[in-house]
């Protein structure tokens, strides 16, 4: 056996492999007990997230929600919501707020809770990801200064799907790296996952067989390919009957980016609604984001 088999066969079986091997890393190398420490370390950095955030985060005044999503997985749960909606906003995070809203009595608290959660998910993986290229100190910093971005602490205040796609985006990248079969099936469904919620990842799904083909063997690289696309093909599939057999735009919400910046209010930097929208708002009254149904009909 070679040094590259036994490197790949490491990979494969060693739980080790899962945060990344130094063996895969030569000029990093970490120890057992350092990989260990690193597991706990991320455990406590994701802990202290969470708890800083949603503290934080429920102090934030409420004119900073949006309502677009609640409003939209009422009129689901009501039967009242067109199945051509779906697509208008992010899929999966709708599905999720749907449930929120249907299990829970206070489904605005709970959905700050979990997005906290994602947060700290988010945190306790990243610190991982640097740790496999970068010793201790820039990786902590990098944890710090996503933790105390403003931004993160406001768009987790927001019922919208940004704070979801940063957790699959992180994950992804945590689980691309990694070799053996359970990570390529792994990867495919954190992808499926983000197609799910904006239609715009697609493009990396080009770029992942590439990735894995440059770097396993052919009979590796069969198996890897084959369990990434299963998933993968599974979550086209859905948004493909989701838009009633068409594949959107990989854009986010084209619609509105092409009618809010190709009209005479339009800023250059600022888009801004055509008067045409207002004059036909009357026709969506309780409309969640309703954009996206005027633009529609104008197309048509």
């Amino acid at each position: 056996m070679n040094d590259n088999s036994k490197l790949h066969s490491k990979a494969v079986s060693s739980p080790s492999a899962f945060i990344g091997d130094p063996a895969l890393k030569p000029g990093f190398p970490i120890t057992p007990s350092g990989m260990t420490n690193n597991l706990l370390i991320a455990a406590i950095i994701a802990v202290a997230t969470f708890c800083y955030y949603f503290a934080n985060v429920s102090s934030l005044p409420d004119v900073l929600q949006f309502t677009k999503y609640t409003t939209a997985a009422s009129h689901c749960l009501d039967g009242t919501l067109s199945p051509e909606r779906t697509l208008d906003l992010s899929p999966l995070y709708l599905f999720i707020v749907v449930g929120v809203c249907k299990f829970f009595p206070a489904p605005v608290n709970a959905l700050i809770l979990f997005q906290s959660v994602l947060v700290a998910l988010v945190s306790g993986l990243l610190f991982l990801l640097l740790r496999r290229n970068f010793s201790m100190l820039p990786s902590l910093a990098g944890c710090t200064a996503f933790i105390c971005s403003r931004s993160v602490l406001v768009y987790c205040r927001f019922l919208e799907p940004e704070i979801l796609l940063v957790f699959l985006l992180v994950l992804f990248i945590f689980l691309v790296e990694l070799r053996g079969a359970l990570n390529a099936f792994l990867t495919g469904v954190t992808l499926s996952l983000s197609l799910l919620t904006r239609p715009s990842f697609i493009l990396l799904a080009l770029c992942v067989p590439l990735y894995y083909y440059l770097r396993e063997d052919r009979g590796t690289f069969r198996v890897t390919a084959t369990l990434f696309a299963i998933p993968l093909l599974l979550g086209f599939m859905t948004i493909v009957m989701l838009g009633r057999g068409a594949f959107p735009p990989p854009l986010m919400n084209p619609g509105t980016v092409m009618y809010d910046a190709n009209n005479p209010l339009s800023k250059g930097v600022i888009a801004t609604y055509p008067p045409v929208s207002d004059g036909l708002l009357i026709n969506y009254p309780d409309e969640s984001d309703y954009q996206h149904a005027i633009y529609r009909l104008i197309s048509e």
